[in-house]
């Protein structure tokens, strides 16, 4: 039964009747799986916890493990992924990881060692000489710790068959590619546009453990108020076409981001104010109106297609 609190609010440009589809889905995927692992994006990973989903794996009928999957640490410093992975692991087993971004169909390539994915307080895998981000960087990186965990899982229950793990969270997350990384192949669908899997889809890894992908959905307790939908959209959750404002996450996502990475990015001179940025955006990419006036509102949505597509970068920052 389809409870209040899932349902979705109407600003992502999705129908009801879709939303609770996707909803529905969701749920049957943590009644199948023996693990939940919930994909967080590295950039706000607290803003993507959802506590309904939590409580709907601890409060179920039959034994399941959660585990958090810290997802795009390319996107963010390395201090700042182990700091996340220190708060995360009070809660829940916490894995770093980052998704193959490499172009070929199969034999996707993983890093042998990484000590982000290890744990922040492994320090004999720590190297002085390594780098503090991860940016560029293709291969995967946490597939292997997470493959183990899961098969651990599976010795400890004593399962005879396949482990049956399901792949949950919120839409552009990563859920997919996730999977397709620790396959090492295109199994699934991948797209940086948010809502792109529909259905189910479920994926042999070995005959060990078995995947189920499920459709992102956003909950009420995370879209309730303006902040938190402005967090969504920072994110990728909704698509910069179903935005009835794009401009206010820009100026949200102005705070955040260093302005000279801004000023280089899009070849502008010196701002002083996010509404001089987006002015500048619109002249610079010929978003214009009648009488040569800037098209505000085009202008940020292409800077919100520019953060959908990786070239802008923000993080929040996590205090231990």
């Amino acid at each position: 039964e389809m409870k209040d609190e899932f349902i979705l609010s109407s600003s992502d440009g999705m129908s009801a009747k879709k939303k609770r589809l996707y909803m529905k889905e969701m749920c049957s995927v943590i009644d199948l799986s023996d693990v939940i692992l919930f994909v967080l994006d590295a950039r706000d990973p607290m803003s993507c916890r959802a506590k309904l989903v939590e409580n709907m794996v601890e409060q179920a009928s039959r034994k399941k493990r959660l585990v958090f999957i810290l997802n795009k640490i390319d996107l963010v410093p390395k201090n700042v992924v182990e700091n996340w992975l220190t708060v995360l692991r009070r809660d829940y087993p916490t894995i770093a990881f980052r998704a193959s971004t490499q172009q070929q169909r199969n034999k996707l390539g993983r890093a042998g060692q990484d000590s982000v994915a290890l744990g922040a307080g492994n320090e004999a895998s720590r190297s002085d000489a390594a780098p503090k981000t991860t940016i560029g960087d293709s291969v995967c990186v946490g597939a292997d710790t997470l493959l183990q965990l899961m098969k651990n899982y599976s010795r400890n229950r004593d399962i005879k068959s396949a482990i049956t793990v399901g792949v949950v969270g919120y839409p552009n997350v990563g859920k997919s590619s996730v999977i397709n990384s620790l396959k090492r192949s295109r199994a699934v669908g991948v797209s940086p546009t948010a809502g792109f899997t529909k259905t189910l889809q479920i994926v042999h890894i070995d005959k060990k453990v078995k995947l189920i992908d499920s459709p992102g959905v956003l909950f009420q307790d995370s879209t309730h108020n303006a902040e938190n939908s402005t967090k969504l959209i920072l994110k990728n959750c909704v698509n910069p076409s179903a935005v009835t404002d794009p401009i206010k996450p820009v100026v949200e996502l102005y705070k955040r981001v260093d302005h000279e990475e801004l000023m280089l990015l899009y070849k502008v001179q010196k701002f002083a104010n996010a509404q001089e940025f987006i002015s500048l955006v619109a002249k610079k990419r010929g978003k214009l109106k009648q009488g040569g006036i800037p098209d505000i509102e085009g202008a940020a949505r292409i800077v919100l297609q520019d953060l959908q597509s990786g070239k802008i970068k923000w993080w929040e920052p996590c205090k231990v």
